[in-house]
C-alpha cells in the first residue's frame, strides 16, 4: 500500500476510518493504518464486516 504524493496534506492531522469485509489476519488493517499513520493520519481506526476465523468466539451467546 501507498500513498500518492499529492494527497498526503489531505491525510496529514486527519482521522480515517478503514472499512474491510472480513477480518481474518489482521494484515491488511495493520498495513493501510502503518501507511496512513506515516502519512500523518491522526488516528486510524479499523471496522469489518465480518470475520474469517475464531476472533468473535465465546463474545456472543449461542440460542438453542
Amino acid at each position: 500500500f501507498s500513498i500518492n504524493d499529492r494527497e498526503r496534506s489531505r491525510i496529514a492531522g486527519s482521522r480515517i476510518l478503514l472499512l474491510d469485509d472480513v477480518y481474518t489476519t489482521g494484515a491488511t488493517a495493520h498495513q493501510c493504518g502503518g501507511v496512513l499513520k506515516d502519512a500523518g493520519a491522526a488516528r486510524v481506526d479499523f471496522i469489518a464486516f465480518a470475520t474469517g476465523n475464531d476472533f468473535a468466539s465465546g463474545f456472543f451467546a449461542v440460542r438453542d
